[in-house]
């Protein structure tokens, strides 16, 4: 469909490209594969029969294997190679074709979700289901001049002549034995009874306890929307009986905009944190920033998350004053993680050009000033008097740097079976519930003795 609209578009290049288009014959059995091959033999006779002449044929389909000769011999014969799979793995059909290119020309087009993507960077990469950015790329490719042509090629061989097979199986081996040494660094320890029961001991005992909890995906369900997750009765109803106990500092450390915090728990004697810590109110209060930062990078970054809206379906942008988040919890899996993947690289290119950092949440990515995190708003109540019992509680990325400065002794938590600096995990948000819940009544119990 690409390169028909090709053909629709660049009319002038009609009778002087040829389309060699190889299929290798595979689960021929298979009724999805014998659909697709119908498929694609009634397009290749679709625009055969639309654009060819008796004497230029568009398309030249063949259904069969080759060996590496005649393969060898049409990446040598190729102006372009067009490698544009919706999935695959490393796809070494792209890497034969630059190698193959003694002479440094031609050009190769390569779907940017294609494995080889990420080492073939000089290759035009495009958008497997975008047809138009296809057809414009063949013809960019074709009127590409031959000393650019070259300069590509040069460098995406030399990558290959250095990250060759015995070079890529070390990485990938050292890479396996590090993955092995952070899983043991980071085990996950499922809260259990025995464990649960050291908690709420130490919990009835404790003359001054600290309870800091997140709020989305601890305290409430992430929703697919951040003003979805308003705060039901019965949450706010946990959240007063825990605040009201003069024993207990509770802390509600979250990433939300301080109005949001402000309008939903501002009644409550809590002790709130908005942005990640970039803002905070102590109980009876007024609301303080953090730190002095100057946020003229936010209208650069905005119109970098604009570009990403619109190239990944479902995500959208969340201001708030020192901070933006980029979030693709509603866009399809695939795509919104490698649209996730492609902004992370964007933006940490400009980080360093101004202050801010880059922080990966769940289905998330936010950018904010340099200097604010979540630890660093919690040493502000750990630093001002000593307590006999700590609570922290959270689920993602964010939180880990709340867990950092939790001392060993105390209770970290971290919602999920992700690895984390947190001492201990909870399977599903809905534990956490139950864990409070179950504080809540201790604490009832050891007063009734």
């Amino acid at each position: 469909e690409s390169f028909e609209l090709f053909l629709e578009r660049y009319a002038f290049h009609r009778s002087n490209v040829t389309y060699v288009l190889l299929v290798v014959p595979s689960r021929d059995i298979i009724t999805k594969y014998a659909e697709t091959k119908k498929e694609i033999e009634g397009l290749v006779s679709r625009i055969n029969g639309k654009y060819g002449t008796l004497g230029w044929t568009p398309v030249i389909y063949q259904y069969k294997s080759l060996d590496f000769k005649q393969l060898t011999g049409l990446y040598l014969a190729a102006d372009v190679a067009l490698i544009t799979p919706m999935r695959d793995g490393m796809n070494l059909v792209a890497k034969e074709f630059v190698a193959s290119r003694a002479d440094k020309l031609g050009v190769l087009i390569l779907g940017e979700t294609t494995g080889a993507s990420s080492e073939l960077g000089e290759a035009i990469l495009v958008n497997p289901t975008d047809h138009q950015e296809i057809a414009d790329a063949i013809a960019t490719a074709l009127q590409m001049p031959a000393q650019q042509q070259i300069k590509r090629n040069e460098t995406m061989q030399q990558r290959l002549r250095e990250y060759d097979v015995m070079k890529w199986a070390e990485d990938f081996l050292t890479q396996l034995d590090q993955k092995k040494l952070n899983q043991d660094k980071l085990k996950v320890k499922i809260i259990n009874e025995i464990i649960e029961n050291q908690i709420l001991a130490r919990y009835e005992k404790a003359a001054k306890r600290l309870i800091l909890l997140d709020y989305d995906g601890t305290l409430s369900p992430i929703a697919s929307l951040p003003h979805l997750a308003v705060p039901d009765t019965e949450l706010l109803s946990l959240i007063k009986t825990l605040s009201d106990d003069e024993r207990n500092e509770v802390v509600l450390i979250s990433g939300r905009p301080v109005n949001i915090l402000e309008n939903w728990f501002g009644h409550l004697n809590v002790s709130l944190v908005a942005e990640h810590g970039a803002f905070y109110k102590k109980r009876d209060t007024h609301w303080l920033q953090t730190v002095q930062v100057n946020a003229d990078w936010k209208s650069e970054v905005m119109q970098l998350l604009r570009l990403f809206t619109q190239r990944c379906p479902g995500s959208f942008v969340e201001e708030k004053a020192l901070s933006l988040a980029w979030h693709y919890r509603n866009s399809g899996k695939d795509l919104g993680f490698l649209r996730s993947r492609e902004l992370i690289n964007a933006l940490v290119e400009i980080s360093s050009h101004f202050n801010f950092q880059v922080i990966e949440g769940n289905k998330v990515i936010e950018t904010r000033a340099r200097g604010v995190d979540k630890g660093s708003a919690a040493s502000i109540w750990l630093k001002q008097q000593k307590y006999s019992f700590i609570l922290a509680i959270g689920d993602d990325k964010t939180d880990e740097d709340l867990f950092k400065v939790i001392p060993a002794s105390e209770y970290s938590i971290r919602v999920g079976l992700t690895p984390s600096m947190a001492r201990f995990n909870l399977k599903h948000q809905k534990n956490v519930i139950f864990l409070l819940n179950k504080l809540i009544n201790s604490n009832v119990n050891s007063v009734i003795d």
